[in-house]
């Protein structure tokens, strides 16, 4: 518990199940992994409600007509959803999430800001409780998660998206970054990601002058 009267420093975190429809699917069928897959009703008024990295290479994305993204990648594996599995698994996901801290916020089935303020120490509590749920997302339910921690909820979800947007260019995406941080976007991330550096210079949202931060494994 934080010492009466100390001021804290507010630490918010976005939590995302990286594309969560096929990463499930991938679950039910791990002979999917590695492979373009595209969750959605096939046919000419089907819709693509989730899209793997590998099928994005080629175009593809969430809310695109299904025709059109089989034009794109006519390779891809179409798979139907699930749509009660996934509710389910978002309950699990949401239930960690509450073990952390009681203040959760869903945005969605696969998103949630976490107030992970005053958790002790209170130099690195907040990050160490999102390691302990992504840890907890992989163990239990075999799902990536990346996370983001920061000083607003803008912050965060914003550093978050950079993450993800890694995995298709990470050397963009960390010059994005790197200019966030420089024009006052700062906050600590925690990627299920590789970087093309070990060390990403971010400032911290506490008003630090700077640290690294680690891609976590």
């Amino acid at each position: 518990m934080a010492t009466p009267g100390l001021r804290l420093v507010r630490r918010i975190a976005h939590f995302d199940l990286d594309t969560f429809f096929v990463s499930v699917e991938r679950v039910r069928d791990p002979s999917l992994a590695g492979k373009p897959v595209l969750v959605g009703h096939p046919g000419g008024r089907g819709v693509v409600a989730s899209a793997s990295y590998e099928s994005r290479a080629f175009g593809c994305r969430s809310a695109q007509p299904m025709t059109q993204a089989l034009r794109r990648c006519p390779q891809a594996i179409v798979i139907r959803p699930h749509f009660e599995l996934y509710r389910d698994v978002s309950r699990q996901f949401h239930a960690i999430l509450a073990d952390a801290t009681p203040l959760v916020e869903s945005v969605g089935l696969d998103e949630a800001y976490a107030d992970l303020t005053g958790i002790e120490p209170l130099d690195t509590g907040a990050r160490e409780a999102a390691q302990r749920v992504r840890s907890r997302v992989r163990a239990e339910l075999s799902l990536p998660l990346s996370a983001c921690i920061a000083g607003s909820r803008t912050t965060a979800k914003v550093g978050r998206a950079t993450l993800t947007r890694s995995r298709k260019s990470p050397w963009k995406a960390w010059k994005r970054r790197k200019k966030r941080s420089s024009s006052g976007v700062r906050g600590e991330t925690i990627a299920n990601c590789q970087l093309p550096i070990a060390n990403c210079l971010l400032s911290r949202s506490d008003g630090g002058d700077g640290g690294d931060c680690d891609p976590l494994s």
